[in-house]
C-alpha cells in the first residue's frame, strides 16, 4: 500500500490556551490533549526554528497557515477564532507509512547505507550479508516506498523523517 496522509489534528482551546476539546488525531499525535496547555502540547517551529506556539501566541490575531514542524514532522497549521475559543488545526504535509511499510531494523541498515552511497556488493560486505540478501532489502524498501531507484527511496525516508540529513 502506498503512504497515506493521516486527517488533521483538531485542538479547541479556552481564550487562555487550555484545550477543551481535541480530535482523535490529535490525541493520537500529542497523547491525551484536553486539559494541556496549547502552547506547551504543540511547540510548533517554522522550518528556520521560530517558535510559533509562545505563551500569548493564543491571543494574538488568527495565524494564516504556516508551515511548521511538531515532534520532528511536517505539518501545515492553521490557528483561528469561533467566538471565544481558538481552534488550532495540524494537517500533515507528507506522507505517513502504514506500519507493515515501515523498514524493519535490517532495511533500515541498508537504507543508510544506500544514503552513503554504498552499492549492494559493498553493503553485503559491511553487514557480512549475502549480495543476494542486500537485493531482497533494497526490493522491500522500494516496494514499502512505492518508488523505482534507490535514490528515489533515500529522498522519500527523508521526506517520511526515517533518515535526518
Amino acid at each position: 500500500m502506498p503512504p497515506r496522509i493521516l486527517p488533521p489534528a483538531v485542538l479547541i482551546t479556552d481564550p487562555d490556551g487550555t484545550v477543551r476539546n481535541a480530535s482523535g488525531a490529535a490525541d493520537a499525535t500529542f497523547g491525551r490533549s484536553v486539559g494541556q496547555r496549547c502552547q506547551a502540547l504543540v511547540g510548533a517551529v517554522t522550518p528556520d526554528g521560530t517558535h510559533v506556539c509562545t505563551d500569548t501566541c493564543i491571543n494574538e490575531a488568527p495565524r494564516p497557515p504556516t508551515r511548521v514542524k511538531v515532534r520532528g514532522r511536517t505539518y501545515r497549521m492553521v490557528c483561528s477564532e469561533v467566538g471565544p475559543q481558538r481552534i488550532v488545526m495540524l494537517e500533515r504535509t507528507e506522507p505517513d507509512l502504514e506500519p507493515h511499510n515501515r523498514p524493519s531494523p535490517r532495511e533500515h541498515e541498508v537504507l543508510v547505507l544506500i544514503a552513503q552511497g554504498l552499492t549492494n556488493a559493498r553493503i553485503a560486505r559491511r553487514l557480512e550479508l549475502s549480495p543476494f540478501t542486500v537485493r531482497t532489502h533494497v526490493e522491500h524498501l522500494l516496494n514499502k516506498f512505492g518508488v523505482r531507484t534507490r535514490t528515489e527511496a533515500v529522498a522519500k525516508a527523508l521526506q517520511l523523517g526515517i533518515l535526518t540529513q
